[in-house]
């Protein structure tokens, strides 16, 4: 895969330290983009994708059921909603969270 950097244009009329402020975007971006892709590897989430909302997640999961599981999952959904709210996040499901 390869990602384009366009939101960074170097100039010749740029001043060093605006040259270096620019280099630092860059390379900012590209630690971002280099941690994604080791998280995607390894199977670890996003902090983006922790911050996800699991309800909504849980709801298109539970869409994709049968008629007979899907009556199940809504329960639990009802379940998990009325014991923690409706703004769970991947964050907050922890091993805790799970016993």
């Amino acid at each position: 895969m390869r990602e384009v950097i366009s939101d960074v244009e170097f100039l010749p009329t740029d001043t060093k330290e605006q040259r270096e402020q620019k280099k630092r975007i860059v390379d900012k971006i590209k630690a971002d983009l280099e941690i994604e892709l080791a998280n995607k590897s390894t199977g670890l989430l996003s902090r983006e994708l922790k911050m996800a909302s699991f309800i909504n997640f849980f709801k298109e999961q539970a869409k994709k059921k049968s008629p007979n599981t899907k009556v199940a999952w809504d329960n639990t959904l009802n379940y998990i909603i009325e014991l923690h709210g409706n703004k769970l996040k991947f964050v907050d499901i922890t091993e805790n969270w799970l016993e």
